[in-house]
Order: structure tokens, then sequence, then C-alpha cells
């Protein structure tokens, strides 16, 4: 034993002598190059790389990578085409990214299209790719997106749908719902003026106005890459049935970005009406459950400092005149027992200026016209009764009228003039209209069954 132990503690010295005087000139080791780095030294040659499909501004888009950068001033949309399967082409245009990607934004998502690109298509060196190419591209998800529906909600107290959130691709959502206490409301509002993105550092400041009351993950009614419309089930939630103004800050399940949706809304029965005039507004008040006029309802009129500057109460026909001079830097408080709603001054009013509800100019002479009826099959006879009078409602002497049928699309499909009545009462002129082209036998067979 004591020989073999010998043995071994000189091989084991003459190992690691050859160890230390392998290399003893203090250079460092041979730098050893990665498959990848040399085959990026090693690629030298103009080709078409692996065609994807990307999210792009929100929609789906194809880019074709290539390996050297591309002449900007050849006609993209005539060397590469872009079709969907059935031959459909979409509208828009390839545009160059970095020098040498061609990307066509704004496409059909989930959808494969088929990009041909002609082998004419030229490199800033001269060389071209030599031969058409034809791929098959999937243009990918619709990229995932959620958000609140709109900038502001009421929901009725006593019933509703719940809160309506967007979605895109997103089957989860984390929601955290706040409610404003009462003296902090005007603050509140002067800060938080609207709906929309926040960051964090934004929605810190939520702790300076209310109190987080209820956090959850809502499962989202979503199908895929459409857009739907889901409702957060509020009246179901203990901690919200009470009135009052609630915030709502929501994000994406597992995304930790820093930016929230937001959305402020009422919880309440009482239903706002006002209608401002040059030194006094009208207020009307009504129940969001029934419709019913609501009687007996205090009105409050507060400053930005919480002071308040007119009160009144609402009679049995919910409405009170109040001698006060809108200023946008007021707010509006009405109270029916625990319950309240407000309205914020500095939101736009309802205006009707936008809507077609002007009706036509003023005319000397107008004619109203009227039918027994506004259905009327083919072949059938259209009967038009039709009065003239001046601007003042009265009647007038003869003269000649014309009648004119238009088409849906506003094409004239007849004028004629009827002949003038000997009597005074109102002119009645009928028209035959038409028989349309015959309907597809399962069309008239309907009909028929509807007769019946």
């Amino acid at each position: 034993m004591g020989i073999v132990s010998r043995s071994g503690w000189a091989l084991a010295v003459l190992l690691a002598l050859t160890g230390c005087g392998g290399r003893d000139d203090g250079a460092p080791p041979e730098l050893q190059k990665g498959q990848g780095a040399a085959a990026a030294v090693a690629r030298q040659d103009f080709a078409l790389d692996a065609p994807t499909g990307e999210s792009y501004d929100g929609r789906a888009s194809i880019v074709l990578p290539f390996s050297q950068p591309l002449v900007s001033q050849q006609s993209f949309d005539e060397l590469v085409s872009i079709t969907l399967k059935d031959g459909a082409k979409p509208e828009g245009s390839w545009f160059l990214e970095e020098g040498q990607k061609l990307r066509f934004p704004y496409l059909q998502a989930d959808s494969t299209y088929v990009v041909t690109v002609k082998g004419s298509l030229m490199a800033v060196d001269g060389r071209t790719l030599g031969k058409d190419q034809t791929h098959e591209v999937y243009a990918g998800e619709q990229e995932p997106v959620i958000g609140f529906a709109s900038q502001g909600h009421i929901l009725p107290l006593h019933e509703s749908r719940g809160l309506p959130v967007v979605s895109v691709n997103v089957g989860e959502a984390d929601v955290e719902f706040f409610k404003i206490r009462d003296k902090q409301v005007r603050p509140f509002l002067d800060e938080f003026q609207k709906n929309g993105t926040r960051w964090n550092w934004s929605v810190d400041q939520l702790a300076n106005y209310g109190d987080s009351i209820y956090a959850n993950r809502f499962a989202l009614d979503v199908k895929r890459n459409e857009r739907s419309v889901s409702y957060l089930p509020i009246r179901d939630i203990a901690e919200m049935k009470q009135s009052g103004l609630y915030y709502a800050v929501l994000k994406k399940a597992g995304s930790y970005r820093g930016e929230y949706d937001t959305a402020m809304f009422f919880v309440s029965d009482i239903g706002l009406h006002v209608r401002a005039y040059a030194d006094r507004v009208l207020v009307h008040t009504a129940s969001l459950e029934s419709g019913d006029a609501k009687g007996n309802v205090a009105i409050e009129v507060r400053n930005g400092k919480g002071d308040t500057l007119v009160s009144a109460a609402t009679d049995d026909s919910g409405l009170a005149m109040i001698d006060y001079k809108l200023n946008s830097a007021d707010t509006l408080i009405a109270h029916w027992g625990d319950d309240y709603a407000l309205l914020s001054f500095n939101t736009p009013a309802l205006d009707l200026s936008e809507f077609a509800i002007a009706g036509r100019s003023q005319m000397p002479l107008d004619i109203f016209p009227w039918s027994g009826r506004d259905l009327y099959r083919p072949g059938e006879t259209i009967a038009v009764n039709a009065i003239l009078r001046d601007f003042d409602g009265r009647m007038t002497a003869k003269q000649p009228l014309f009648v004119a049928l238009r088409q849906p699309d506003g094409r004239a499909g007849s004028r004629r003039r009827p002949p003038p009545l000997k009597t005074r009462p109102p002119a009645i002129c009928s028209k035959p209209r038409p028989p349309a082209r015959p309907s597809p036998p399962a069309a008239r067979s309907r009909r028929r069954s509807r007769r019946r």
C-alpha cells in the first residue's frame, strides 16, 4: 500500500507541473467567434429573408426584410404585389423602413396574404433578386386593446347593465374602484376633467380625493380578433351600492407598463337636465329607474371652493327655476335623501347645432303632402294629398304644380304635372308606380305567406 501511495503522489505532482507549464508567455487565449457572427460576416448576397406579419400602429401589417439596402426611388407597388387568397387587393401601399425593410400597413388581422416580389427589385449596389418570388404570409392577430367605452357614465342606482368596457383580444382585466369623498368632488373634477389613459404617477394622486373600495379581476366576453363590449357588473358589488361619484382604474391582466385606462361614473337615481338662460337656469329632475319626475329634490350650486352660492328645491313636476347666471367653474349638486347627483358646468353642454333638426328654411310658398299609408307594394297606386299654402298658412291663387317620383338613391323616376282642379279642396294626385322586376321564387313565396 505504501508503494502505491507514493506512485499516486508522483503522478499528481507530474500532472500539476505539466498543467502549469502549458502556457508561460502570459498571452490571453484565442478569441472564439460564434456561428452567428461568422454568418453575418459571410452574408454578402442580396435576398429576401423570411416575410412576417407584425403589429403596426395597432393594426396588422406585413414586413419584407432584405439582406441589403434597397434603392428608395423604386416604385415598390409595381414591384411587389399583395392580395388575399381570393384575389382581393387591400388598400394601401408599400413603404421603405430602415433602408432594407418593406412594410404594408393596416391589413385585415387573422388573414393570409399572397405576396409576389419581382426579380427586378434592386439593391443600392445595383444587384437584383434575379427571379420572381411568391410567399403566403399570415398578417397576425389584432393587437390587444382594452379601455372604457366612453367619456362618462351615469349608472342607475337600482338597475344597470354595468360599466361598459371595449376590448380586442383581451380576455381578462384588472380593475380597481375608488369612491370620491363628498368634500373632494369639486377639486377632483378640476384635476381629473376627463377619462382616458393615465400613467401611474397620475393615478397615485387618487388617494388625495377618494378611497379604494374594491379591486378584482374580471373575465370579459370576447371573440378572437373582434371588437367586443363587456359590462362590469357594478350592481352586484356591495361596496358600490351607495350613490356617489366613483372612479375606475383598468389595466390588461398581466400587463405592468404603468399605463392605465380610467373612467369616472356616477351611481344615482337622479337624472339631471339643466337649461341655461341669460340670467337664470331651469333644472329638471327625474328618476332614472322609472322616468317619472322627481319632486322635492334639494338643489345647490357650489363654487370651486365648495361654498354654496344658491339653493332651491324642485316642485312636484321636478322643475326649479333658479336665479343664477351660469359659470363654468361651478357645480350643481342635487340631493334626495341619501341619493345625490351632480353636474359640472365645465363640461360641454348639449349642442344641437351639429344635428339636422332645423328643417327647411322659410319659403314664400310651401307644400304639405301626406298619404294614407307610407308603404306600397310594386304595381299599386300611390295616393298623395297636398296643400299649398303661403308663409302665413293662407290659401294661394291657382298656379301650376309638378309632382316628381324619386328613387331611394335620389334619382328622379318620373315627373308630371297633375291637372288643375276646379274646386277649392286640397289637390289629390295619384301616380301608378311601375312594377318592380320579378323577385326570386323564394322571395315571392315568403311574400304570399305574409298575406295569408
